[in-house]
């Protein structure tokens, strides 16, 4: 390989690795200087954070299938479902919000353990594999909201479940804490572990990982 495409080549990886940050700046940057007064400020970083917290977790959550060549297009069901659970226990059941998020994890670890099943064994595309049980998650969603709108307690949710995802630490909100964590967690583990290292091989080349 010639000097040249080995620099170019090492510019296009770097680029795919960094392009992104980079552009974050950038608009940050600009966004900055065109609206002084309300973007680059205190507040309006507590709000970005809080607001894309959620969508960063589903991101890394979905980065694990893609890092073995798949997809799971059911991750937005099932936090759908999950969030209608969640409130229709808290406001007819009644029963404590901590068991009500162990039955909502245990209940999505069973959707991805069906997820694996369908794709690994039963050797359906994971695409179709994980829209299929997207739809029957969304199905659940409906039958059990009956097209309407679950009400909380007049009350209200209890604060210690609010102050999971709602309270502040040095100014910024817990989700940002949360983003940070699964992070160093996925960075570890995908990148210093074996199992993570099979991950990366699956996804290249499944057949090499057989042997």
């Amino acid at each position: 390989m010639s000097e040249k495409l080995k620099s170019e080549t090492s510019w296009a990886l770097r680029l795919g690795t960094w392009g992104l940050p980079i552009l974050a700046v950038i608009l940050f940057i600009v966004f900055s200087i065109v609206l002084p007064d309300s973007y680059p400020t205190f507040s309006n970083l507590q709000g970005i954070l809080s607001n894309q917290a959620i969508p960063a977790i589903l991101a890394l959550g979905a980065m694990i299938p893609i890092v073995t060549g798949n997809f799971d297009l059911s991750m937005g069901y099932g936090v759908g479902l999950s969030h209608v659970v969640v409130m229709w226990f808290l406001a007819y059941k009644h029963i404590p919000w901590p068991w009500i998020c162990l039955l909502v994890i245990v209940g999505g670890a069973l959707v991805g353990l069906i997820n694996g099943l369908l794709v690994e064994f039963a050797q359906i595309d994971s695409f179709i594999a994980t829209l299929g049980t997207g739809s029957v998650l969304y199905a659940f969603s409906g039958w059990i909201t009956g097209g309407g709108r679950i009400v909380p307690p007049f009350k209200g949710l209890p604060i210690s479940f609010t102050d999971i995802y709602d309270r502040h630490i040095l100014g910024l909100p817990m989700g940002f804490y949360y983003v940070i964590l699964l992070v160093i967690l996925l960075g570890l583990v995908l990148e210093l572990l074996p199992a993570g290292r099979a991950l990366y091989v699956i996804g290249s080349n499944p057949r090499a990982l057989n042997l």
